[in-house]
């Protein structure tokens, strides 16, 4: 409905044309996956907030990261400088590929473009586990070395990360993705 109101109103011409981006594939690492299988499928729901509008407080470890509440199956978490922690609950490695898209992007101007990262793990289960990595979950995050302010930033990259905490690695690959081309577009719409 929307296409054909463009397309009368605007005289909206579009072709769809196949595009080799650069991007990423996520695989087994030579020592192979060092994943936990999940034992719950799901979880505990998360309880209610004590008064509305406040957000449970977070319990910290003793690396002062924030416990990952019951019921969450996602949980980011960044205590200082440029160190993350993200903790995965039942995740498939299609999910983990989505996240690493973010720190892998880029950033120009006002332009943000998603990193784009392929499972090709073969790995079908779903794992709990978690990844610290010294970066941002940011576009370019994985990329951006550290300043002279952030002394505490102690802990690897998110390629090194993947590979000595999951058993995973990241191989630039270039990946085919389907464009759509604007051909003609009025301004200004035709009358009614």
């Amino acid at each position: 409905m929307w296409r054909n109101l463009l397309a009368d109103r605007f005289h909206l011409a579009i072709h769809h044309v196949s595009k080799e981006f650069p991007g990423y594939e996520l695989v087994v690492a030579r020592s192979g996956p060092k994943l936990k299988e999940s034992a719950s499928e799901g979880g505990t729901p998360v309880p209610p907030p004590s008064q509305p509008g406040t957000q449970p407080t977070l319990a910290l470890d003793k690396d002062g990261f924030a416990v990952v509440p019951p019921g969450r199956h996602y949980f980011e978490f960044h205590p200082q400088g440029r160190n993350t922690r993200l903790t995965f609950r039942g995740a498939t490695m299609a999910e983990l590929a989505q996240r690493l898209g973010w720190p892998l992007g880029s950033s120009v101007g006002i332009a943000i473009s998603m990193g784009r990262v392929q499972d090709n793990t073969g790995l079908t289960g779903k794992y709990d586990f978690t990844l610290k990595f010294s970066g941002l979950m940011a576009p370019g995050g994985a990329f951006a070395g550290p300043t002279v302010d952030d002394q505490e930033d102690s802990g690897p990259a998110l390629f090194e990360a993947l590979e000595s905490q999951l058993g995973l690695k990241l191989e630039k690959i270039k990946l085919a993705l389907d464009v759509l081309v604007i051909d003609h577009v009025d301004k200004v719409p035709t009358d009614n």
